[in-house]
């Protein structure tokens, strides 16, 4: 968290209980404009990751800032450098032409339980609020067994959004779709605390991750807040990841015609997806 806090700071962090709770980081001399928050985090196809860190180095955004949780997994994960760092929610920053910002939220993965999507969720709106904030679009996926998946399906906390997402390309959720993860807990918090919000759904089977889906959501966004974002290289990873799997497909049904053994799991275990996201 070096460029957050001092090194004094730092080194009282473990007697101060710095981690028994979920707390946001800015970097310092960060200035925020009546931004707007977008968030995706990796769940049904990593539909929200993909769509949310393909916008962040589309504009070319900046990490102003992070949050700590004791809510995600106990693991570390290794840098480019060698060194190690905590699995984390990471927040970018852009100012676009129009002179208001951009700050996007996403994480390394999703919370392990409930109660850290609802501590984070109230925390980051509370401070939403606090700086002037102006909306909030939460991205993920929705579960279908369609085999071409193609609908963003998006709700919204009030009439005059539903309509701009609607406009934008997006169906209107049916009654009673259940939304799992922070997602749907940011808008909803967002409705209780007077924040306009929208989630957008892409439709998936939700077996890899989904690019294709990642694109659509990501293309609604896009032309609801008048966003210009070059969507051709999630084509190139929805190809490359096709190539991958089937190429997985090929070496793992050599391997079972090859050993007996592996014949015999193979036709115990019978049809089914190999991967749930």
């Amino acid at each position: 968290m070096q460029g957050y806090l001092s090194a004094k700071e730092r080194v009282g962090m473990a007697s101060q209980g710095i981690m028994s709770t979920t707390r946001l980081w800015l970097r310092r001399g960060t200035s925020l404009k009546t931004p707007t928050l977008i968030v995706g985090f990796p769940g049904l196809g990593r539909i929200g990751r993909i769509a949310l860190k393909h916008l962040a180095r589309s504009l070319k955004c900046d990490l102003v800032g992070i949050v700590t949780s004791p809510y995600f997994s106990s693991q570390a994960i290794v840098t480019k450098g060698g060194s190690a760092r905590l699995m984390r929610g990471e927040l970018y920053g852009k100012r676009l032409d129009s002179g208001e910002d951009l700050l996007l939220f996403s994480g390394d993965e999703h919370y392990s339980d409930i109660q850290g999507e609802y501590e984070t969720s109230y925390k980051l709106l509370t401070f939403f609020k606090r700086i002037g904030g102006k909306m909030v679009v939460t991205m993920g996926g929705h579960t279908v067994l369609s085999e071409n998946p193609s609908r963003v399906l998006c709700f919204a906390t009030n009439r005059s959004l539903l309509t701009k997402a609607l406009e934008a390309g997006a169906v209107q959720a049916p009654r009673g779709t259940p939304i799992v993860g922070i997602s749907g807990v940011l808008v909803a918090l967002a409705k209780l605390k007077g924040v306009p919000a929208v989630c957008f759904l892409g439709e998936t089977l939700g077996l890899a991750p989904d690019f294709k889906a990642a694109k659509n959501v990501l293309a609604v966004v896009a032309k609801m807040l008048s966003i210009e974002v070059d969507l051709a290289p999630l084509d190139i990873g929805a190809s490359d990841l096709s190539k991958l799997l089937k190429d997985m497909e090929k070496r793992y049904d050599a391997l079972v015609q090859k050993d007996p053994v592996n014949r015999l799991v193979e036709e115990a275990r019978g049809p089914g997806p190999d991967y749930v996201s």
